[in-house]
């Protein structure tokens, strides 16, 4: 696919995650698959994010254990300032 085309496409993706629908790369991967009639690897839709400066963004990961209650309970204790100790 020619710069131009891989550059209507994106603009394509682009316009639909701005209106709120997620895209995953599999989903962009189907659309680029579709669109040159083949299979595409793994590595040539990265160099595709990298080509039209996408990048990947996800939640940040949340670890099995946490407490949320006192997470929440620790920010409303905890002193919003900090000083440092003074010398006698």
């Amino acid at each position: 696919m020619s710069l131009e085309q891989e550059a209507v496409v994106m603009k394509q993706l682009q316009s639909k995650a701005l209106k709120g629908a997620m895209l995953t790369f599999h989903d962009i991967k189907d659309v680029v698959e579709k669109k040159l009639g083949g299979v595409v690897s793994n590595d040539y839709i990265w160099d595709l994010f990298r080509r039209h400066a996408w990048s990947k963004k996800a939640p940040r990961p949340k670890h099995p254990s946490q407490d949320v209650e006192a997470q929440q309970a620790f920010k409303k204790n905890f002193r919003g300032y900090w000083q440092p100790a003074t010398e006698k």
